[in-house]
């Protein structure tokens, strides 16, 4: 018998190659992202599905994907889920903003479809949770998209408006002024307080609180600091150095009012054990 020394071809290569194909069928690519998204998914941890993601990530994949999500196929939210796995951590965000793709997912978020805002919208409060990108979402509308949900009425809606807003709160200079003015006023018009739920009620509390000060601080003229400035704010215990007075205790009020309901990301192992609990939820139910 001969030992068939050859590597096994790794299925997640053999799916972006399909995906990249600009000759094959549209059925063949979908199937394909399909597929892909099922190989991030269903990895052991998130851990590994982020390792994964890294590897198979290209600028022709994320071209691929924009290309895919521009032609409006009813499918295109399957192209919407892989994106989801593909960015997993920051660089993952920023390949997907430097691809080109928030304009169309953004606009594509302003359809009444619920099951592509489910994957769409923790997209997008992933991608405000770095500063950097917040300018990109400006561009590319992302206030006027939270005003179309707000006009719903919804609390699901209101639920993707709070927690894009709270993402991008993360830094005070991130958006412009004239962003920040429009996201107090659909705030300030929300139809529904009494019918959120308790977190995003603390968030609804913590971002008026936080614009009301921090609009009035930018509309004063103040500016970031300067680098190092900005070095020292970053040690232990001086998250608060680069604030004005009043804002400091602004802020500090608001995230009294929200208790343990803080702003801060998840280390990585705290993911990797969310992603374990999860797995673990699913499971049950499945066997209910």
């Amino acid at each position: 018998i001969r030992n068939d020394l050859r590597p096994m071809a790794d299925p997640a290569e053999g799916h972006v190659s399909s995906i990249v194909d600009e000759h094959a069928p549209a059925r063949v690519r979908f199937g394909a992202v399909h597929r892909l998204t099922c190989e991030l998914s269903h990895g052991p941890s998130r851990r590994v599905a982020t390792q994964l993601a890294r590897r198979v990530r290209s600028p022709a994949l994320w071209e691929a994907l924009r290309h895919l999500l521009l032609e409006g196929d009813p499918l295109s939210v399957m192209v919407v889920e892989l994106m989801q796995w593909l960015a997993l951590d920051d660089e993952g965000l920023r390949e997907l903003d430097a691809s080109g793709v928030l304009p169309l997912l953004i606009g594509a978020l302003r359809a009444s479809d619920e099951e592509l805002r489910c994957h769409g919208m923790p997209l997008l409060v992933a991608a405000a949770s770095l500063p950097e990108i917040a300018p990109s979402l400006e561009r590319s509308k992302i206030v006027e998209l939270l005003d179309v949900l707000g006009r719903s009425g919804g609390t699901l809606e209101w639920h993707w408006i709070l927690t894009v807003t709270d993402s991008l709160l993360c830094d005070p200079f991130a958006l412009s002024l004239e962003a920040r003015r429009a996201l107090g006023a659909l705030l300030l018009g929300c139809p529904v307080p009494d019918a959120l739920a308790a977190s995003d009620s603390l968030l609804l509390q913590r971002a008026l609180a936080e614009l009301q000060v921090t609009t009035k601080e930018r509309a004063a003229g103040r500016t970031r600091p300067p680098l190092t400035q900005q070095s020292q704010a970053s040690q232990p215990g001086s998250k608060l150095a680069t604030m004005s007075d009043s804002m400091a205790r602004a802020m500090a009020a608001a995230n009294a009012a929200a208790k343990t309901h803080t702003r801060r990301r998840l280390t990585a192992e705290e993911r990797d054990r969310a992603w374990s609990l999860e797995e673990g939820i699913r499971e049950a139910q499945g066997a209910v």
